[in-house]
């Protein structure tokens, strides 16, 4: 089934006059679904006024009170499209729609990104969440960055900066691809220029699944500064097929010097994964303080790296006191205390916090005493209904014994564990990746 969809960046249809001339021509490039950016339009409970002036099928609006150009719409042509559900994930910013093409189930998703760096991140955590989806992916709209270095061209800001590379970043997540391409050296697929051609740039896109099979072009617009990204594709629902299932050769672990290479290689590559997994984590750190010196709000992301990166020593540290303690055993040899003093004084002290009113606090009085009012807080008691507590707890039937109850709470065991791997049928495969039970057995000491 193919699908026909225009994305374009207005220049505003608050209008009355501009907008009839854009709708008409709208529905005169024949196309499935229509993207709009920079309505123009402010946050409205009701775009009913908007919503009739578009009478070739369903439109769904969306405004905002940021800025005066903030607005986005996604106005549907026929009746191939059948609607489940329509968000406004920020408002005039980002606009989501579920639904079904001709029985395919889609997602699109309609953008609008602020110039503000600050703004485009607070956009970027929202539409990152909405490419989580099994549905086939059509996102497109005004972005306000590149995707290539070749992207700008007449401009001392050409290149990629932040908001570009958090851009290529979520899409690769997301497997979807750039259906215009490249610029390339003659700059025919700009999408933006200035009225006398001195700075040209792309930064309309459309980004597609990878089971859709697009055909893209631009059309110029008289009434905007940008041009249109038209595109027609085929909603395959199908993805492309890989080199097949693959399961390994169980009487190869009867091989002794295979099983050997494969204990090596198990553990050389955990070891790689580790140190690649830090380094990223390294990168990401020092990228999120680069955005915080630009006053980007990237509190959020620091603490959760910062514990990553507490979690990588702590358990490197781990690993530090079992071989002293096996060598302990081994060579009858005794850990020195000076070692245990400089592996527990490399821990970061705690200089600050902030109380419940959101103030910063530092030196130790004054820390402590946000602690103890904290966790006097969280643990003093707290008032509840009690007949209403009863009368749910009597009406449930059936509970854990305490037995039951522990056995559940308790962590998995190395014995559960080797348990269930040994009593599991063989010859198949409890992942996707091919490796049977027979492996995991075999190299269970490793």
């Amino acid at each position: 089934m193919f699908i026909s969809l225009l994305t374009l960046n207005v220049r505003s249809v608050k209008d009355q006059v501009r907008r009839v001339g854009t709708l008409s021509f709208l529905a005169a490039q024949n196309h499935d679904v229509c993207f709009l950016q920079e309505c123009g339009i402010p946050y409205a409970q009701s775009y009913s006024q908007l919503e009739r002036q578009w009478t070739h099928g369903p439109s769904f609006w969306s405004g905002g009170n940021d800025c005066k150009s903030s607005g986005v719409a996604i106005l549907i042509k026929g009746r191939h499209f059948t609607t489940d559900r329509v968000t406004e994930q920020v408002n005039g910013r980002v606009l989501v729609m579920d639904g079904s093409w001709s029985g395919e189930p889609v997602r699109l998703i309609n953008v609008y990104a602020p110039p503000e760096k600050n703004e485009w991140l607070e956009m970027f955590r929202v539409l990152r969440m909405q490419l989580v989806t099994s549905r086939t992916i059509l996102i497109g709209g005004d972005f306000n960055c590149t995707v290539e270095l070749d992207g700008r061209t007449g401009s001392d800001s050409a290149g990629m900066d932040m908001t570009s590379r958090l851009l290529v970043e979520m899409t690769g997540e997301a497997s979807t691809r750039d259906v215009v391409g490249s610029m390339g050296p003659n700059a025919r697929n700009y999408s933006w220029s200035k009225p006398d051609g001195s700075v040209r740039s792309r930064i309309d896109f459309l980004f597609t699944s990878p089971t859709v099979k697009p055909g893209t072009s631009m059309v110029a617009v008289h009434f905007s500064d940008h041009r249109a990204v038209s595109f027609e594709g085929e909603l395959t629902g199908k993805f492309p097929a890989g080199p097949g299932s693959w399961k390994l050769n169980c009487s190869l672990l009867e091989n002794e010097e295979l099983v050997a290479n494969l204990r090596v290689a198990y553990v050389e590559a955990a070891a790689r994964e580790k140190k690649r997994d830090f380094r990223q984590l390294q990168s990401k750190l020092q990228r999120l303080f680069e955005l915080e010196l630009r006053g980007w709000d990237v509190d959020d992301e620091l603490e959760e790296t910062r514990k990553g990166l507490a979690e990588h020593f702590r358990e490197e540290s781990r690993k530090i006191i079992f071989r002293t303690r096996t060598e302990n055993l081994e060579k009858d040899e005794k850990c020195n205390s000076f070692f245990f003093k400089k592996l527990h004084s490399a821990h970061t002290p705690l200089v600050e916090l902030r109380d419940s009113e959101g103030n910063l606090q530092s030196g130790k009085e004054r820390v402590m005493r946000v602690i103890t009012d904290f966790y006097g807080e969280l643990h003093s008691p707290k008032s509840s209904e009690r007949s209403q507590a009863d009368s749910f707890l009597k009406g449930i039937s059936k509970t854990l014994s305490s037995y039951e109850r522990v056995g559940l709470n308790a962590p998995f065991t190395l014995e559960e564990l080797h348990f269930a791997a040994t009593t599991s049928k063989r010859g198949k495969t409890p992942g996707s990746d091919g490796l049977p039970v027979e492996l995991y057995v075999e190299l269970w000491g490793t």
